[in-house]
């Protein structure tokens, strides 16, 4: 990553949702050590804003939550194309979802040259502002991941930090 472009690092989730932080908490991690070539950027989840935040030549690490029964703290990593999964229900019918997203900025020719995302494995998203442990685990594995991906690249095909 980061030879045609920058890399851009999305967190993506609530702070005041328990886990739903895990995505914020992993830039936490790495902002005290940013290459030049690498962007983080928060968001709550309003993944249309970004659209501006990245080139076709960029490189798009998103790291968010998920729920899907798995143990909390697990990671599940995707890469790529994303449009054969299913964007989970949304509260609201304002925001776009990173995969309607994604479906946008190919359809405006603005999509990022490639895309992996990392989901961490939930144990709640109840209000609070603290995370599980299972789930810190899997944030500073998160981390690992990403920071193993911006440096090395032989990161880039890896599952596992």
């Amino acid at each position: 990553m980061g030879e045609r472009g920058r890399i851009v690092v999305i967190g993506v989730g609530n702070r005041y949702r328990s886990d739903d932080a895990a995505g914020p908490c992993v830039l936490d991690l790495l902002s005290p050590s940013v290459p030049r070539h690498v962007s983080l950027i928060e968001t709550e989840g309003d993944c249309v804003s970004l659209l501006d935040s990245w080139t076709r030549d960029d490189e798009v690490v998103v790291v968010d939550a998920m729920v899907s029964g798995k143990e909390p703290g697990t990671l599940e990593i995707f890469r790529d194309d994303l449009a054969g999964h299913r964007q989970p229900p949304r509260a609201s019918s304002h925001h776009l979802g990173l995969v309607e997203t994604l479906a946008l900025a190919r359809t405006l020719q603005r999509e990022p040259g490639s895309v992996v995302l990392i989901g961490i494995e939930a144990a709640t998203v109840q209000p609070g502002t603290e995370i599980s442990p299972e789930v810190a685990v899997g944030v500073e594995r998160a981390a690992r991941m990403v920071a193993c991906m911006w440096a090395h690249p032989s990161c880039r095909g890896a599952s596992d930090a």
